[in-house]
């Protein structure tokens, strides 16, 4: 809650706060689906963005990336 109170406005905490989860949690979990293990990196989040977003299609460079 801290950290919520620490980012957002009044307004937007209490509007967080107040966002109702499923009946079925009973613990809330941070959970990133890009990423094996939940856990969030850039380059997932870099891949996903190229792999979905039209408009940053024409940036990508073909290449062994891993090489470098």
């Amino acid at each position: 809650m801290e950290l919520i109170n620490a980012f957002f406005d009044s307004a937007t905490a209490r509007n967080i706060f107040n966002t109702p989860l499923f009946p079925s949690v009973t613990h809330d979990v941070p959970i990133w689906k890009f990423e094996r293990y939940s856990a969030y990196s850039v380059k997932s989040a870099y891949k996903d963005i190229l792999n979905h977003d039209v408009a940053v299609v024409h940036h990508r460079v073909l290449g062994n990336w891993n090489c470098i």
